[in-house]
């Protein structure tokens, strides 16, 4: 192929130029005019795509033109009579929270009314028996001192012994008193004791009436399986015997909530100090 070209060129020098012209022509054409073609016919697609979402956008805005349509007037009549309905529903009700309590319940609420009337009676006639019953305990107290007097004698104010604070310990009332502490303390406070004598006899009253709650159960059980009387060892080291009550458990209590009490008050005996001097 070579020979033939280059005897073409020494025959004919014009005609080997005007073909080398030709195929450099075509060379340059197929690498740069043909992409460059293929670019315009996409962009022509391009453009006829265009043109046809026109004609879909045309052909849409005609049907919006023409809503709601004639075919949706019935749904939409319907519709409104719904919400008619229901706007008057809610008038009648409104006219009947209007009027409550409406003259069915009056007699009912009445009632209910005197009833809780009646509880709180009840309830204020409690309290005045549990200081009356807490009352009575002391007095009984009082016709056996000896049963407190050898765990608790009066210092002025009334002190537990060593065999107190040992009765106090090994029957589960400090504990008791630990666990409901939070409570007596704030229903001592609503009495607004005034004088420490005040405080002790409140905070005997606070315990008694608090004896059905479940802090002091292991008090109740050591009562109920210990004999009447146990050895216990007072000031001096010695043996006495001491009788175990809970009357007599509850005034070991209280004079612990009356202390500590006292402690959260310091004023009532300062000011106490102050009407001496």
């Amino acid at each position: 192929m070579t020979d033939i070209w280059l005897w073409i060129v020494e025959k004919w020098p014009v005609l080997g130029i005007i073909i080398a012209a030709i195929i450099i022509t075509w060379i340059l054409a197929a690498k740069f005019v043909l992409p460059w073609k293929q670019k315009i016919e996409k962009a022509g697609k391009a453009a006829d795509g265009i043109d046809g979402l026109g004609a879909k956008i045309d052909k849409l805005s005609e049907r919006i033109s023409v809503l709601p349509c004639s075919a949706h007037d019935e749904s939409i009549s319907k519709h409104k009579d719904t919400l008619s309905e229901i706007g008057h529903k809610l008038d009648r009700l409104s006219e009947g929270v209007s009027g409550l309590p409406c003259s069915d319940h009056t007699a009912s609420i009445s009632k209910n009314k005197e009833t809780l009337s009646e509880i709180e009676r009840k309830l204020e006639r409690l309290d005045s028996m549990g200081d009356q019953l807490s009352a009575v305990s002391r007095w009984i107290m009082k016709l056996d001192p000896k049963s407190i007097d050898s765990l608790a004698p009066k210092f002025s104010p009334r002190r537990m012994t060593k065999a107190g604070l040992s009765l106090f310990e090994m029957s589960g009332a400090r504990k008791a008193l630990d666990d409901g502490a939070d409570v007596f303390l704030e229903q001592l406070n609503e009495r607004n004791p005034q004088t420490p004598l005040d405080v002790e006899d409140e905070a005997y009253n606070v315990i008694m009436q608090n004896l059905s709650s479940p802090v002091f159960n292991e008090v109740k059980n050591f009562i109920y399986y210990q004999p009447e009387k146990i050895t216990l060892k007072n000031d001096a080291g010695e043996d006495i015997e001491v009788s175990i009550s809970l009357l007599v458990l509850i005034r070991l209590m209280s004079i612990e909530l009356r202390d500590r009490y006292l402690s959260a008050h310091p004023e009532i005996e300062e000011k106490n100090e102050d009407r001496q001097k």
